[in-house]
């Protein structure tokens, strides 16, 4: 149970919340195709090694020219995957130091408003 301020700050979803839903989405997306490009290079190596044993040796060539695409396809992914994975932490990150910044700057401007309300050291001194 937090205060009702809390839940209205975590119930709003802003421009930075659709962009780190765009990327994880595209990041989920290249995680597919890479999935679907490695099972293409699985079906290759099988192919090959087929036509190898039928004797289709040309065949056997081709196949093999599309499996080191595939796994080239593969890299590319990864590499992407590898990118945007860096640019979504990379924005969570950013996100965290400036709620920590605002309140850091909330808690400086609450102790300044409480100091003034009493008047500051010298009053308290006084008192004393």
């Amino acid at each position: 149970p937090g205060s009702t301020r809390q839940r209205e700050r975590e119930a709003v979803i802003d421009e930075d919340d659709h962009a780190i839903l765009d990327l994880k989405a595209q990041r989920d997306q290249l995680v597919g195709h890479r999935r679907r490009v490695e099972k293409l290079l699985a079906r290759d190596e099988e192919a090959a090694r087929a036509l190898v044993k039928q004797g289709a040796k040309d065949r056997a060539m081709l196949a093999l020219r599309k499996k080191k695409q595939h796994q080239q396809l593969v890299a590319d992914c990864e590499v992407h995957i590898a990118k945007v994975d860096e640019l979504i932490t990379n924005i969570e990150l950013t996100k965290l130091q400036k709620e920590t910044v605002d309140a850091l700057t909330a808690g400086v401007a609450t102790i300044k408003k409480i100091q003034r309300e009493i008047g500051g050291v010298d009053q308290v001194e006084r008192l004393m």
